[in-house]
């Protein structure tokens, strides 16, 4: 009896023992880049998948940076840098030292993502399967998914034309899930990516924009700063005035094009007149009517000018209203400011040079990427196709695009390696700027010395120069999307 009790009673001790839960995976839609990436940490076959995560968390991290200070680069047309878009009620200030901090941070990223591909075993199928919907960035870092994190939302636009963004959005293709089976050829594609990336953070710290970046902000200090004079006048009488001045000005505004409209009509009798051989009295009137008539515009035009500099003289009594050319369009002046001052100094060679070398083992990557493409045989949720394959993207890929796009890449080497020559159009006939011969000696691309060529005139040759036959190919098998395409293959 006491043997059935002692069971009885470590049976219900058993049950009413709270269950061992087993750990929940740890998914990328549900727990993002970072943790994925963890998680996968040293599992037999994650390679491949660790390094695309890799890669895309170096882009994560940028955006990131850029929310936490801020940062409204949405204008600019170049990789990452575009997807920043401010939007941080509370940024915090950002030091000099920022820009070169993140870009070694994403190079290091970079290396990384490389470092995960190169465990993957030569020849084998990664067979990675990744819903693109599940990708994420966190921008605002919180840890919790927002709507405006979702790589396909930011990144579609970066692929897609107008068209194509019209036909997912007509389709609501983007809360379709699009499962993509990466497999060995994809491992070369990712490389080249990871290549062409770090080439352009190269290229931003060979030119180092900091000291353009630092006198901007002096700038914004020193005009927010800048003394206030005090306005004369009453704003009121002086509103009053503009607006009479102005009434006055469009009156005058219409006489003149009532006089410039009789003045027509009258030459053309004149010259009807002429025509006809008529030299009396009504060519004779209508001659002193068009005399009269110039005398008076002159008039007109006189008090317009003068009524003008009125105006121009009110107005800069009152307090604007209306925003200038500087407030419409102050960013763009900004990012060109930084632009020509930033590449007016010396670059640094080591980068320049890297930039140099990350694109040379881009193109090689891709050229094996594309070599590898055209032995597939499978037909399975395709990244990029070959010509025998459909890509699992709402993205028509044209079969003859590898010829195509070889090509474009041919010609990119054979600029880099400098046997092709860059044109400008205003150097002699026959000359043409060795791309080749910059990275070697890299020096300061002062915009004035440029475009007159005088300033490339260390780097010039005489020889076969690129020219865009290839690259409008692309745009034409891509119906004017070649852009977006060469962001897509790499």
């Amino acid at each position: 009896m006491s043997k059935l009790l002692m069971s009885t009673a470590l049976a219900a001790s058993l049950l009413a023992a709270p269950a061992i839960a087993q750990e929940a995976p740890v998914t990328l839609a549900e727990h993002g880049l970072q943790a994925r990436i963890d998680a996968l940490a040293g599992t037999p076959d994650g390679a491949f998948e660790m390094g695309l995560l890799q890669t895309l968390r170096g882009v994560e991290r940028a955006l990131q940076t850029g929310y936490r200070h801020g940062l409204d680069t949405g204008q600019l047309d170049f990789p990452v840098l575009r997807l920043m878009e401010g939007g941080n009620p509370a940024p915090e200030p950002a030091g000099p030292e920022l820009m070169g901090e993140s870009l070694s941070a994403f190079l290091a990223d970079m290396d990384q993502a490389r470092a995960h591909l190169d465990r993957v075993p030569e020849g084998a199928e990664p067979e990675a399967l990744i819903t693109l919907q599940d990708i994420w960035f966190d921008i605002n870092g919180d840890g919790i998914r927002a709507p405006f994190e979702g790589a396909m939302e930011l990144l579609a636009p970066e692929v897609l034309d107008w068209r194509g963004m019209q036909a997912v959005r007509d389709g609501n293709l983007l809360d379709t899930p699009l499962t993509i089976r990466f497999d060995g050829a994809d491992v070369a594609w990712l490389r080249a990516y990871t290549h062409m990336l770090s080439g352009l953070a190269e290229a931003l710290l060979a030119f180092d924009p900091t000291p353009s970046l630092v006198a901007l902000a002096v700038y914004d200090r020193q005009m927010q700063a800048a003394p206030v004079k005090p306005i004369s006048g009453d704003q009121d009488e002086l509103a009053a005035r503009l607006e009479q001045l102005t009434t006055e000005r469009d009156a005058l505004n219409s006489r003149i094009e009532a006089v410039n409209t009789e003045t027509n009509a009258i030459w053309s009798r004149i010259r009807e007149l002429e025509a006809q051989g008529d030299a009396g009295d009504s060519l004779a009137a209508e001659k002193d009517r068009a005399a009269s008539l110039q005398v008076e515009q002159n008039r007109m035009w006189n008090d317009r000018r003068a009524l003008d500099a009125r105006i121009d003289a009110t107005r800069a009594l009152m307090v604007p209203e209306a925003p200038s050319i500087g407030d419409q369009f102050g960013r763009e002046l900004d990012l060109v400011y930084i632009v020509i001052d930033t590449l007016r100094r010396q670059p640094d060679v080591a980068h320049a040079q890297a930039v140099r070398d990350h694109w040379r083992r881009m193109i090689a990557q891709n050229k094996l990427f594309w070599a590898a493409l055209d032995d597939e045989t499978d037909n399975d949720r395709e990244w990029i196709p070959n010509a025998r394959q459909t890509s699992a993207l709402p993205l028509s890929v044209p079969p003859e695009i590898r010829e195509t796009w070889l090509a474009v890449l041919d010609d990119a080497e054979a600029v880099l390696e400098g046997e092709l020559l860059i044109p400008h159009p205003l150097l002699p006939a026959g000359y043409g700027i060795d791309l080749a011969a910059w990275f070697n000696a890299p020096s300061p691309l002062n915009i004035l010395d440029w475009l007159h060529g005088i300033g490339a005139v260390d780097y010039t040759a005489r020889g076969p120069r690129i020219s865009n036959g290839n690259w409008r190919a692309l745009e034409r098998l891509t119906s004017g999307n070649a852009g977006a395409f060469a962001l897509f293959l790499n």
